[in-house]
This record gives structure tokens, C-alpha cells and sequence, in this order.
């Protein structure tokens, strides 16, 4: 069968690999420290050279040996040159992520356009004429919905998403609406 390396244990030490942490975790197997200080020692060399290669110049000997001990998953024995890091919680790979799961009520427009409405309707609040921003953003919710929305459906929808009544007359808008929608059709034909 195969294996993949989402079913493998995580890489601790990325910059090195898969197959540098099995060798360091395979030093770390070793009972004598003695033995597993001269094995470190001999794969410092290497380990710098590869952190060398990746673009990091002159990494420090001390950083190495810590990156070392991590990659054991803090296993190692041995007599460094300097202190070894404290046990650190290990970040495991990210999840995969969830799809947005909460569902939009308003047919009529996205997630980004219920958003625009409520900061639209956040800057009128002030406005003592607030007819034309909402003629304006009915406008724009009747040219990005593809099916025709009726006027008293496009006002109650913008009332839902706001959480607030229209501060003008649902008839006025309506009646403009209409009309503009009138005179586009009739230059369309």
C-alpha cells in the first residue's frame, strides 16, 4: 500500500526534511550519550550546509543544535555546546478549511453586497436625504440580480439586512424605481 505524508508523523523541523528528522530520531534511539553527541556532532556540518543552501548564511552553530533537538521531538541525550530549548507545544499541520456554512437568506445578493449594505446604510444615517443612496443601491441590487425582483421584495430585503425600516416611503422609491426601469426598456428596444 502506499503511504502518504498526511498519514506520517508531522515534519518538526521544515527546513530540513522528512528524511534528516528520521535520522535525528533515529540517533535519538541510541541508549549511550555519548554515542548520540558524536553522531549530533558529525551531523552539524550537514545540517548547516543545508540551511546554508536555502538561502541562510552563516546560521549559528547553537541555533543548530536546538534544531536538532527539536527535530528528535526533544528526545535527544547529549552534551551541547550550549542550553536546549525548553519543550515547545508542537504545531500540528493546519487543518483542512471548513466551507462558509452559514447561509445567506437574501436570494437577491452575496455575502460582499449584504456587507456593502449595511456599511452604505451606517454612512447615511446622518444624511437628512437618504432617498437617493437607497434608490441608487436598489438600483445596483436590480442590475447584479439576474432575475427581476420586485420593488417592495428589493426594499423589504434591504430593511432585513440593515435590521432597520427605510427612513423614507417605500411608494416614493418604488414609484422612481418604476420609472427609471420604464425608460431603460424602452431605449433597449
Amino acid at each position: 500500500m502506499f503511504t502518504y505524508n498526511t498519514t506520517k508523523a508531522p515534519i518538526l523541523r521544515k527546513d530540513y526534511g522528512r528524511n534528516m528528522q528520521n535520522l535525528i530520531q533515529h540517533i535519538a534511539q541510541i541508549p549511550n550519550k555519548e554515542e548520540q553527541t558524536a553522531y549530533i556532532q558529525q551531523l552539524i556540518p550537514i545540517l548547516q550546509n543545508i540551511k546554508t543552501t536555502k538561502g541562510k548564511k552563516n546560521s549559528e552553530v547553537a541555533q543548530l543544535w536546538s534544531d536538532a533537538f527539536i527535530a528528535s521531538n526533544y528526545k535527544l541525550n547529549i552534551n551541547a555546546p550550549e542550553p536546549l530549548p525548553s519543550k515547545a507545544p508542537i504545531e500540528t499541520p493546519s487543518q483542512k478549511t471548513q466551507p462558509i456554512t452559514t447561509t445567506n437568506p437574501f436570494k437577491c445578493c452575496g455575502r460582499n453586497l449584504v456587507n456593502f449594505i449595511r456599511t452604505i446604510f451606517k454612512a447615511i444615517e446622518n444624511n437628512p436625504n437618504p432617498k437617493e443612496t437607497i434608490l441608487l443601491l436598489a438600483k445596483v441590487i436590480q442590475r447584479i440580480h439576474r432575475k427581476p425582483i420586485a420593488t417592495t421584495n428589493l426594499l423589504t430585503h434591504i430593511e432585513q439586512i440593515v435590521g432597520k425600516k427605510i427612513p423614507c416611503s417605500h411608494q416614493e422609491i418604488e414609484k422612481q424605481l418604476n420609472s427609471i426601469n420604464n425608460r431603460q426598456k424602452k431605449y433597449k428596444n
